[in-house]
C-alpha cells in the first residue's frame, strides 16, 4: 500500500511533471494490467494434403538423325528394260537390260546387258555384258563375269573378265581370277593361280 508521501509524489509528478511516478502496488494494479494467461488458441484443422504432382518426364535430347542414302531395289521376278538413274544405292536381283547410272553403291545379283556407271560396284553371282565405269571400288565375285572394258579406282577380282582393265589405284587378282585383256594400274597384286592373258602396264 502506498503512503501519503507516495501519493503526494505521484500528484506532483502528474501535475508538474517533476520527480518520478510511484509504481503501483500489486493491490492497486488494475485488473486489465495484471498478467493473464492467454486462452489456448483452438487448433486449426489442416487441409488435406494435395496429391503429389508427378515430375514431368525428361524430354530426350534429339540426336542428329543419320540420313541413309535412298536405295532402289529390283527383286527377283521383276524385269527391267531401259535406263535407270539413281542418286543413291541400287540393288538388282532380276534380269536387267539397259543403262544403269547411280551415284551410290550398286550391287548386281543377276544377268545384265548394258553399261554401268556407279560410285562403287559389286557383282555377286552376276554376268554383266557391257562396260563399267566405277569411281571407287569394283568387286567381282568368284561366280561373276564381266564381258566389257572396266575403268575404276580399284578392282578386286575373283571371277572372270573379258576386256581391258584400267585402275587408277590398284588391281587385286585372287587365285580364281581370269583376265582376258590388258591391265593398266598403279599397283598390282596377284595370287597364285590367277590367269592374265594380255598386256600389263604399271603406271606411277
Amino acid at each position: 500500500m502506498r503512503t501519503n508521501l507516495d501519493n503526494m509524489k505521484q500528484a506532483v509528478f502528474e501535475v508538474f511533471g517533476v520527480g518520478s511516478a510511484v509504481p503501483l502496488t500489486v493491490e492497486e494494479t488494475p485488473a486489465e494490467a495484471m498478467t493473464t494467461v492467454p486462452a489456448p488458441v483452438p487448433a486449426v484443422e489442416s487441409a488435406p494434403a494435395a496429391p503429389a504432382t508427378p515430375a514431368p518426364e525428361a524430354v530426350p535430347v534429339m540426336a542428329v538423325p543419320y540420313t541413309l542414302s535412298p536405295v532402289s531395289f529390283l527383286a527377283e521376278g521383276a524385269q527391267w528394260e531401259g535406263t535407270l538413274r539413281s542418286e543413291g544405292d541400287v540393288e538388282v536381283s532380276c534380269p536387267f537390260r539397259g543403262e544403269l547410272h547411280a551415284k551410290g553403291a550398286v550391287t548386281l545379283h543377276s544377268a545384265m546387258e548394258g553399261n554401268v556407271t556407279a560410285g562403287s560396284l559389286t557383282l555377286a553371282g552376276c554376268t554383266l555384258t557391257g562396260d563399267v565405269t566405277c569411281e571407287g571400288l569394283l568387286v567381282i565375285s568368284r561366280d561373276s563375269r564381266i564381258c566389257g572394258n572396266i575403268t575404276a579406282g580399284e578392282v578386286r577380282c575373283a571371277g572372270t573378265v573379258s576386256g581391258d582393265i584400267s585402275a587408277t589405284d590398284a588391281v587385286v587378282l585372287e587365285s580364281t581370277a581370269r583376265i582376258d585383256g590388258s591391265i593398266t594400274t598403279a599397283t598390282l597384286a596377284v595370287d597364285k593361280g590367277a590367269t592374265l592373258c594380255g598386256n600389263l602396264e604399271i603406271k606411277e
